[in-house]
């Protein structure tokens, strides 16, 4: 069954997605200062741990943060000796836990609270008895449109939060967005 919804504002589901964007937003900040400050030239990057999900490490927890890069070729010429030969599936080389970059890019994450593994919220998880579903989302105009495909929907309360919309209203809004879209991109 699919129901579709704008999710208000005071929502518990909206205010956890924008902390989970304000998450990236942070890390993508501290990367960028950090590759600036290092002259690491690559714009494609990994990171992660082993520990916490969606709260920064805690010094104990140093030594599981580790970072990838796919290297360009000044890269290569600068941190050859210190990155891993080899790559992982996604092309990334990750400088060896010993070496220094990868012990001060590991410091400086535990010093500015970064959160190395920050996980989005799932929809699913805010309505009850649902374990799983299909789901698109897009935000326009600032307003949150959410869709969810489970056969258990219909027999589930809606959670605080969530407006029920008709399913064509949905539609239509999303055609909007794309549209809008697709002239900004060209």
């Amino acid at each position: 069954m699919e129901r579709a919804f704008i999710i208000n504002k005071e929502s518990k589901y909206y205010k956890d997605l924008h902390t989970y964007y304000d998450l990236l937003n942070n890390q993508k900040d501290f990367i960028c200062k950090f590759f600036n400050e290092n002259n690491i030239e690559s714009k494609m990057y990994r990171m992660g741990g082993n520990g916490r999900i969606n709260e920064p490490f805690k010094e104990c927890d140093k030594k599981e943060i580790y970072l990838s890069i796919i290297p360009t070729k000044q890269d290569l010429v600068n941190f050859e000796s210190i990155l891993n030969k080899k790559e992982d599936s996604n092309g990334c080389r990750s400088f060896k836990k010993n070496c220094n970059l990868a012990k001060k890019f590991a410091q400086e994450c535990i010093e500015n609270q970064i959160v190395i593994n920050a996980f989005e919220p799932r929809v699913a998880d805010y309505f009850d008895c649902i374990y799983g579903c299909r789901y698109s989302r897009f935000e326009y105009n600032h307003k949150l449109y959410v869709k969810i495909d489970n056969e258990l929907l219909n027999s589930i309360e809606t959670p605080e939060g969530f407006q029920e919309i008709k399913l064509s209203e949905f539609h239509s809004m999303l055609e909007i967005f794309e549209q809008e879209n697709k002239d900004e991109e060209q």
